[in-house]
């Protein structure tokens, strides 16, 4: 029941139909349990298929930036794997390379940008933030 901060409001859980899923000023709890989001599809909720590759800096994070510990292996090491197991499951990801270098594309375009998607990379474009869509094993071709 934590108190919620009134100039967040904008960052509340909401729908285009119903609008704000919590009007009050403290977190909703609903039956047994903290329920955050409550929707139809769409929501991180449900398994979308995102097919991510590990960031290169994380796996080093001991002697990139001197916490936790680094990994065994290398990312060049398991990039391979990646590309095999990407075309195995049809993952259909954006053309552009991002911070997760790539020795193949991927092997289906990417998914069109929902209406959310497209504002959130209008918004990263004007504040000049990266911004790309997740790769997906969901098939976006026959």
């Amino acid at each position: 029941m934590q108190s919620l901060d009134p100039a967040l409001a904008d960052l509340r859980s909401w729908s285009l139909a119903q609008g704000p899923t919590n009007r009050e000023g403290r977190r909703a709890v609903s039956g047994p349990g903290y329920y955050h989001v409550r929707g139809i599809g769409g929501s991180t909720l449900h398994f979308v298929g995102e097919a991510r590759r590990m960031n290169p800096e994380s796996m080093q994070m001991r002697s990139r930036f001197g916490v936790a510990a680094d990994w065994p292996v290398r990312y060049a090491d398991v990039e391979p794997f990646y590309v095999e197991a990407e075309r195995v499951l049809g993952v259909a990801g954006p053309a552009t390379v991002g911070d997760r270098w790539r020795s193949a594309a991927y092997p289906l375009t990417a998914h069109p940008l929902s209406r959310a998607s497209r504002r959130l990379a209008r918004g990263a474009a004007a504040l000049k933030v990266g911004w790309e869509a997740n790769p997906r094993s969901a098939l976006s071709a026959v």
